[in-house]
């Protein structure tokens, strides 16, 4: 199996590192890889109601609703 692909062929990529800012309504978050390259940005929003995600060539991973009242 070659290094960085996972089974079945899926890129299999491993955050090393995980950097969190916390604000009085939000949460930001990035992943790093061992280059230190972000591989994964995103943020959840008590006020909009969200969670979001994009990765490193900025393609959305990761975009729905919460319930901010129980989730933050």
């Amino acid at each position: 199996q070659a290094a960085g692909r996972a089974a079945g062929g899926a890129s299999a990529v491993s955050v090393v590192l995980l950097a969190l800012n916390a604000g009085s309504s939000s949460l930001k978050f990035a992943g790093f890889d061992r280059a230190a390259q972000a591989i994964v940005r995103g943020q959840v929003d008590r006020h909009a109601g969200r969670i979001s995600a994009r990765d490193a060539t900025g393609n959305t991973v990761l975009d729905c609703a919460i319930d901010a009242a129980s989730s933050l």
